[in-house]
């Protein structure tokens, strides 16, 4: 079979030896018996792939100073109930060990939900409140803006009853309103 480069959608040619040890390892992962998809997420393994992913990225972007671990996973049900709450906690953790000189932060979109909050008693009940350095707030304003005495009382809280004592605005958007189109 000769193969098809595909250019469209950016290079997306593997190296075949790349392909073959995907392939080799979909079976059987390192000589442990099972793929990825069927080990224990809280295996020795497991870890070891997130963790050297993690080393991973501080060594080929060592110029990083912050590290958004938790983002989806909190807002993320599915992952929260196969995975557990407290592996939020560990991913912290370890991004921590890996580089104490990095600040690990939960980013989060959503902060104008009514599960806001319990995703923040979430971090807290599991530890990983604990680890967090930062608290980033994504500024996407589609269509749902909101008053500058709403988000000023959104930090006091945050602040106040929170006890977050850093807060960044990581991300901004705003989409066009209905008088603005």
């Amino acid at each position: 079979m000769s193969r098809v480069y595909n250019f469209s959608a950016g290079p997306a040619v593997l190296p075949e030896e790349v392909l073959q040890e995907a392939a080799d390892e979909m079976m059987d992962y390192k000589g442990c018996g099972m793929s990825v998809m069927e080990m224990s997420h809280r295996s020795k393994v497991f870890d070891k792939i997130i963790k050297d992913y993690m080393k991973y990225v501080i060594e080929y972007y060592p110029e990083m100073k912050e590290w958004d671990v938790a983002n989806e996973i909190v807002a993320n049900k599915m992952f929260r109930e196969k995975f557990g709450e407290e592996y939020i906690a560990e991913y912290m953790r370890w991004m921590h060990d890996i580089n104490p000189d990095i600040d690990v932060l939960y980013n989060e979109a959503s902060h104008w939900n009514v599960d806001f909050f319990d995703r923040l008693d979430m971090l807290k009940r599991v530890g990983a409140w604990d680890d967090m350095d930062k608290l980033g707030l994504q500024l996407h304003f589609n269509g749902s803006i909101v008053t500058p005495v709403e988000m000023i009382n959104l930090y006091d809280k945050l602040v106040n009853e929170y006890g977050v004592n850093k807060l960044i605005a990581t991300e901004y958007s705003t989409g066009a309103l209905a008088d603005e189109k």
